[in-house]
């Protein structure tokens, strides 16, 4: 992935600097933040404090659309095994109304294809259900960088954002 610096993005956001953005460049910031090289994402972080809150509701809202997501693949998932279970009901009535071994043969085929639709459906599912649940690991892990780094002053290597910006790191308890 190509990086890009505090000047390339200040001129996309049509900004001098991140300070005093209007909401709508917060938010077209916060888009581009992983385009951003990692000096820029700290001095971004830095100067908009409002982007803590900007990642809170990107998180927020990841999570209420997971949960929309997973409310809705639950109900599917519902359906399914009622139709499987009625059909494979059906199956078994059919089979013990059968008149000679061959229409049983062909039920219990027609029974076996049912199970392996049903693991085939269940694989399918769980495969769903990680990719989702990496989504919102992703999102929080960067939350919880993005907020961790505007309450400590913080990059992920663990160096001071102000050191970072050539400045000295303020001393914890001064506010300086």
């Amino acid at each position: 992935m190509e990086y890009f610096g505090e000047e390339e993005a200040l001129e996309a956001l049509g900004a001098s600097s991140f300070r005093n953005l209007s909401k709508e460049k917060v938010m077209k910031l916060w888009n581009m933040f992983p385009g951003l090289d990692q000096a820029t994402r700290m001095a971004a972080i830095e100067q908009v404090p409002q982007l803590a809150r900007v990642a809170q509701g990107y998180f927020e809202s990841i999570q209420q659309g997971h949960a929309r997501t997973l409310g809705s693949n639950d109900r599917s998932q519902d359906r399914f095994y009622t139709s499987i279970d009625e059909t494979r009901a059906a199956f078994v009535t059919a089979l013990d109304r059968a008149e000679s071994e061959e229409e049983r043969a062909r039920i219990a085929n027609h029974l076996m294809e049912l199970a392996s639709i049903v693991a085939t459906k269940d694989s399918e599912n769980k495969e769903f259900l990680q990719d989702n649940f990496q989504v919102i690991a992703t999102a929080g892990a960067i939350v919880i960088g993005v907020i961790g780094a505007v309450l400590l002053g913080k990059s992920p290597n663990g160096k001071h954002v102000a050191s970072m910006m050539g400045r000295a790191a303020p001393k914890l308890g001064t506010g300086k």
